[in-house]
């Protein structure tokens, strides 16, 4: 199994384990951030599929994972991989909700087999794009978002 598939299974018992937590709330604070990370998740994702969607040549019917050329604009021209940023920052809001030592595991381990994830991802990225993705590898920043404003 892949590190994406293992990152993502512990994301879903992350969201199973907030689920039946007890609900007892620690640190406010650290609640309302945790919201704010889902929502900008949230943002992220959706930015990533209306990007790949509009200009990622994809054929009629087809998924918006199914691109056919390397998608360099909009969120895609800040960051290489706006929706693995946002599975973790899912991650970190529901260990920052829940305020749990399982889920603070399960999260920790699912950012990190994400992470691996995300680099398996550029290889295969790299056997289907060639040069063109090498290049937007260059000029673009795996996560940073702030290294692509700036």
């Amino acid at each position: 199994m892949s590190f994406l598939a293992w990152g993502m299974i512990l994301l879903v018992v992350n969201i199973l384990l907030m689920a039946v937590s007890d609900g007892i709330l620690k640190i406010k604070f650290a609640v309302y951030f945790g919201y704010a990370c889902w929502l900008l998740a949230l943002l992220l994702w959706i930015l990533a599929v209306v990007e790949m969607k509009r200009n990622g040549g994809i054929h009629k019917g087809g998924s918006y994972i199914n691109t056919t050329r390397v998608v360099d604009t909009g969120i895609f021209s800040l960051l290489r991989h706006p929706q693995y940023l946002g599975y973790m920052l899912l991650n970190i809001g529901i260990i920052l909700i829940v305020q749990n030592w399982m889920v603070a595991i399960a999260g920790i381990l699912s950012a990190i087999f994400l992470y691996l994830g995300m680099k398996e991802e550029e290889h295969l990225l790299i056997e289907i794009f060639g040069d063109k993705y090498r290049e937007y590898m260059t000029k673009v920043a795996r996560l940073n978002v702030f290294k692509g404003l700036f």
